[in-house]
């Protein structure tokens, strides 16, 4: 245990994703770590997706703590849960326990350093992970998500806000270079056709001028 560990706990949400500008119809996955340190008890997040966006039947949220596969090994995403238009509030009491402790918990320690297992993947799984299929009618622009972590640090209530933000591309910008590259084409037939044109234009003229000085 480090130094000041039983002091008033301060925690914050640490987002992160591969993409944040996705087609419509694509998954938008996000990996979510708690980071910080001190005092901690009944923490609880509340996910508050964005409206009109994901199809709730292909989407999911992944959590807890626990054996993988019924071995000594934990990991992360023990629990799927599905993921509904209104939102979903998780408990983050549970994890691992000890002779002694007051309640299991994630929030574990590594020896006597500040740092924490929650601000870690475990075989590539975040604490937790958040997987929305978008809708193939979802507007193009952005759609932000609300995250509220909720925790007691043995002095206070505390309350943590944190918002991520996709963009979801349109219609020109998923196709912009074919788009690019169509106009250029177009733009050298255009030439090529005023280049004949132009050609041929002499050719006659010429023709003519000879018609009339032969008279």
């Amino acid at each position: 245990m480090a130094p000041y560990a039983k002091k008033p706990g301060a925690y914050s949400l640490v987002i992160s994703s591969s993409k944040s500008h996705i087609k419509p119809g694509d998954t938008a996955s996000l990996r979510i770590f708690i980071s910080g340190y001190g005092f901690i008890r009944q923490p609880k997040l509340r996910i508050q997706p964005p409206s009109e966006f994901f199809v709730e039947k292909e989407s999911n949220i992944l959590f807890d703590l626990g054996p993988e596969d019924g071995g000594s090994i934990v990991t992360w995403g023990k629990t799927c849960e599905p993921l509904l238009e209104d939102g979903i509030t998780i408990s983050l009491v549970g994890g691992i326990t000890k002779q002694g402790w007051e309640e299991p918990t994630f929030i574990i320690d590594e020896g006597n350093a500040n740092i924490i297992f929650t601000e870690f993947s475990t075989k590539g799984k975040a604490p937790i992970e958040l997987n929305l299929k978008t809708r193939d009618s979802v507007r193009p622009g952005t759609h932000t998500a609300t995250f509220v972590l909720t925790y007691y640090n043995g002095r206070d209530w505390v309350v943590q806000h944190n918002t991520y933000s996709f963009q979801i591309l349109s219609w020109y910008e998923r196709n912009q270079v074919p788009v690019w590259v169509s106009g250029i084409v177009v733009t050298l037939i255009l030439f090529l056709i005023t280049l004949v044109a132009d050609h041929h234009g002499i050719f006659t003229h010429s023709a003519t001028h000879c018609m009339t000085s032969s008279r």
